[in-house]
């Protein structure tokens, strides 16, 4: 019979996409960033035309670290503003 209908039968060990979801959104309301999570990247450098001063012309490139590390509140005040209004203006557009 050509015409018979098939029953097909899912894989074992797959969930539900609704089981799958709902595991997926209790698993990012329970994590936290980490502050210490990450290393600050430092570059240096050498210029051949500063040889002569003091240091013989490496340069490091590391200042920044400190810098944001100082201000670090600040900046996550600032982003958080910036992001939320590009949000609004995604779903504002909309």
């Amino acid at each position: 019979m050509p015409n018979a209908p098939q029953t097909v039968t899912p894989a074992s060990g797959l969930q539900s996409p609704s089981e799958d979801g709902i595991t997926a959104f209790k698993s990012m309301l329970s994590s936290s960033a980490s502050r210490a999570a990450g290393t600050c990247p430092v570059w240096s450098f050498d210029i051949a035309l500063f040889a002569s001063r003091p240091g013989g012309g490496h340069f490091v490139f590391d200042q920044h670290c400190a810098l944001i590390n100082n201000n670090r509140a600040s900046l996550e005040a600032v982003m958080s503003v910036v992001w939320t209004i590009a949000a609004l203006a995604l779903v504002l557009k909309a």
